[in-house]
């Protein structure tokens, strides 16, 4: 009889230590579905497609991101609405940003920085090219894996043509590569293990 509660003691302790760092792992690597499930339990209306249209908006008017980024509540001024009417223009064909920004603007400002650095704007389509193009490429891969600020750097970019002549090729997978690189690698890796 102790040998038998022995022995089921000592399955549970492995079958917890194995389950505890697999539990992780999910939420780690798909930490912008996690976000947009949490925000939608908090009573956010916004989908990943309005985070993405929102993100790309701010990415092509930085003026703009800036602005909101020190005060959120200028999505909501008239004045400033009318002073930017390029960003009038897209919260009316986005009302699901728009309404999100009527009624927490600060919230949702902060949920869209933070969907970014966890790398929610990077489109599938971008690391599957990203992972064919490492994969071609090993040694830049290797480097890119130990250090992904090497994107950032023009003296490592200039000193291999291939990995330059793909960021040309690619100007969106360039301007999210630059823009958020541990989160764009790390995203990478995932998808290609």
């Amino acid at each position: 009889m102790r040998g038998n509660l022995f022995t089921q003691l000592l399955f549970w302790i492995f079958t917890v230590a194995l389950w505890l760092p697999l539990s992780a792992w999910p939420s780690q690597q798909f930490a912008p579905a996690r976000m947009n499930q949490e925000a939608g339990q908090r009573g956010m209306n916004a989908t990943t497609e309005e985070l993405q249209n929102f993100d790309d908006f701010l990415d092509s008017h930085p003026q703009i991101a800036k602005d909101l980024s020190k005060n959120p509540a200028l999505a909501n001024d008239e004045k400033y609405l009318q002073s930017h009417p390029q960003f009038a223009e897209f919260l009316k064909a986005h009302g699901g940003v728009q309404r999100e920004l009527s009624e927490h603007p600060g919230r949702f400002t902060t949920r869209e920085e933070r969907w970014e650095h966890a790398g929610g704007n990077i489109r599938r389509g971008e690391l599957r090219s990203l992972d064919g193009f490492l994969d071609r490429n090993p040694q830049i891969e290797k480097d890119l894996q130990k250090n992904p600020d090497l994107v950032n750097n023009p003296q490592y970019v200039n000193s291999h043509p291939e990995l330059k002549r793909y960021l040309e090729g690619n100007p969106k997978i360039a301007a999210d590569l630059k823009e958020n690189p541990k989160a764009f690698i790390r995203n990478e890796k995932a998808y290609g293990d």
